[in-house]
């Protein structure tokens, strides 16, 4: 198996050039463990719950990112909603106020913002519009890596002020 497969990298849908093969070989040693039985039945309920329309997107990207990718209290901390203050908010061309849903920050310093998307498909028709907040939203500020979701679709963003580049 290549380093490629063991992540499995090579399924996902990407645009632009988000890792290059160097960065991609050092991914190597931060593998994640399987998932625990326990969270893969969970996964699955809550998964079951979105689709059927009883859980909201806001609910499951919660436990996704907190239970399955381990952004919890040992690593740092989340605001989601209100508590996101208004420095977060950012204008975009057409004088919107765009800030992230949830907002994840490290111990370390490192800061994950998350948004969410109400369209079926993200990126495409009604989808577009969420995508490019998201973008001006990361170039009007320091932050270079954010994260969109509709439930379905995860949608890993890195931007500057004259490039993007994505994967899914």
């Amino acid at each position: 198996m290549t380093t490629m497969d063991l992540i499995g990298w090579d399924r996902l849908r990407h645009g632009g050039l988000l890792l290059d093969t160097p960065r991609l070989r050092q991914m190597e040693d931060y593998l994640p463990d399987p998932l625990p039985v326990f969270y893969e039945g969970g996964l699955r309920r809550q998964g079951s719950a979105l689709l059927e329309g009883r859980l909201d997107t806001s609910g499951f990207a919660a436990f996704v990112l907190e239970k399955i990718c381990d952004f919890g209290p040992d690593t740092g901390t989340w605001k989601r909603g209100t508590q996101i203050g208004p420095e977060w908010t950012r204008r975009t061309f057409t004088g919107e106020g765009v800030k992230p849903r949830h907002l994840w920050q490290g111990m370390q310093g490192g800061t994950l913002p998350v948004f969410l998307d109400m369209e079926k498909r993200i990126g495409v028709g009604r989808g577009r519009k969420a995508l490019s907040q998201v973008l001006q939203w990361l170039r009007a500020g320091d932050e270079r890596m954010a994260l969109i979701t509709n439930g379905r679709q995860w949608r890993l963003v890195f931007a500057g002020l004259d490039f993007d580049a994505w994967c899914e």
